[in-house]
């Protein structure tokens, strides 16, 4: 059983991600510390150095090295979604799952600003606006179960627990 969670920034990916692994007794994977840590950088040195083309690569290599593993929960990146590779892999090794959390919501979570290199040009809030614009599709159409996070990480992990468990009766 492979968890995958997906959706914006700031839907808190990787806080339900941590809590839901330690319930399911799973270990649990975050792609993006993945990626910093082989990478001996973190993620604005990385979009500086090498741009977020060299960041997705990075992000899809990692992906791929999780296919040896099962029996996991991952924490994606945002827009780990954009390759079409990736879908096909979140898709075919696991329950996919989209946290999904207002705009307004997200925008308050990541004040200040720093470390979120997607967001420094601009005005962040539209700039958020126009990833979902693109991305929210993607995101509902890979998901097998969408849920939403707007705060309560009990319930949220509750209602993705019992989702896992319906689907393990089916």
């Amino acid at each position: 059983m492979n968890i995958f969670l997906i959706g914006p920034m700031a839907t808190g990916k990787s806080c339900i991600g941590n809590v839901l692994a330690q319930r399911l007794r799973l270990p649990f994977y975050d792609t993006d510390d993945l990626i910093c840590l082989h990478a001996a950088m973190d993620i604005p040195t990385i979009f500086e150095k090498e741009g977020e083309s060299g960041f997705r690569k990075r992000e899809a290599t990692v992906l791929r090295e999780l296919a040896d593993h099962r029996d996991m929960v991952v924490a994606t990146g945002g827009g780990a979604v954009m390759d079409e590779q990736n879908c096909k892999y979140i898709k075919e090794n696991g329950t996919v799952v989209y946290l999904n959390t207002p705009l307004g919501e997200r925008y308050k979570r990541i004040q200040p600003l720093s470390g979120r290199p997607l967001l420094m040009d601009g005005n962040a809030h539209e700039v958020m606006q126009e990833l979902d614009n693109i991305r929210v599709p993607i995101y509902q159409a890979l998901a097998d179960f969408v849920v939403d996070n707007s705060g309560d990480v009990d319930a949220t992990t509750r209602r993705i627990i019992e989702y896992i468990n319906e689907m393990k009766r089916l």
